[in-house]
């Protein structure tokens, strides 16, 4: 995954918003991908006493990216990912995103394409959902 363990293959770089989960004992976490420039979010199965990875499971990778920033939250089973500073802000627009338990978009905050704010960066650095 990291270290020795990866074979390059993997862009395990900026990670973000790690996260024990109790129910099913795993870690997950936002990775911006720098390097790759491709965005994930990761669910790691660690074991705990010896800190090794027994398995990764990408909960998400559609090609999107975020250099900087970003949060991963849970609502039940419902994913709600803040991306954080987009990569390329002239095409990368996504503020907020939820995904349901099969990974569809229910919702989606984004900005208008090709806007930038007066420092340049328009994005979204930690995100929940009220209920």
């Amino acid at each position: 995954m990291a270290g020795a363990d990866n074979d390059g293959t993997y862009a395990f770089h900026g990670q973000h918003c790690v996260r024990y989960q109790q129910k099913d004992n795993t870690i997950t976490l936002f990775n911006n991908g720098n390097g790759a420039n491709r965005t994930q979010m990761v669910r790691l199965n660690v074991d705990l006493t010896t800190g090794k990875v027994s398995k990764s499971t990408i909960l998400l990778d559609d090609g999107y990216f975020t250099q900087a920033c970003g949060a991963l939250t849970f609502s039940g089973d419902n994913m709600i990912v803040g991306w954080g500073i987009p990569g390329d802000e002239a095409t990368n627009n996504r503020l907020l995103t939820e995904y349901d338990a099969t990974g569809t978009a229910i919702f989606n905050i984004s900005r208008p394409t090709n806007t930038k704010s007066a420092n340049s960066v328009l994005g979204s650095y930690r995100c929940i959902k009220y209920e």
